[in-house]
């Protein structure tokens, strides 16, 4: 196998039980593209966020703790190779916010900690389930 298919600690990038090497508890390379993609869905979604209250502002209520779930469910569901993808969702998802935290955080209403606590609370539950369903559905598929 040549190196573009094994994650940086060496387990085959496919985790199949039986393989010469285990696969790591948490896929490194598969946490940072998560957290990476989550990122970008949470910056356009907070980008659109003017557009969207202008065109329906009864939507604009809805509008960014849609994107957030989206973006932690998006970003949770780069399992990887991880042995478990409930810790991998998490660490994915809590990773896309902490990218976009800086951001929010300018402005005065960004910096409530109630709100902060419970994203990061919304991102370890949106990721972590997102992690299992999508490890779910990948075994699932390989075994029909």
């Amino acid at each position: 196998m040549s190196d573009a298919g094994q994650t940086q600690q060496g387990a085959p990038a496919s985790g199949r039980r039986g393989s010469k090497h285990p696969a790591p508890k948490v896929d490194v390379v598969a946490a940072v593209r998560g957290a990476s993609t989550g990122f970008s869905v949470l910056l356009l979604g907070g980008a659109i966020a003017p557009l969207v209250e202008m065109a329906v502002p009864i939507a604009a209520l809805l509008w960014l703790p849609l994107v957030a779930l989206t973006a932690f469910a998006v970003a949770g569901a780069r399992t990887g190779s991880a042995n478990s993808s409930l810790l991998q969702g998490a660490i994915a998802a809590v990773g896309s916010y902490l990218l976009i935290l800086p951001i929010v955080v300018i402005v005065p209403s960004g910096r409530d900690a109630l709100q902060i606590t419970m994203t990061l609370v919304a991102a370890v539950l949106a990721g972590s389930v997102a992690g299992r369903v999508h490890r779910w559905y990948r075994d699932h598929r390989q075994h029909s």
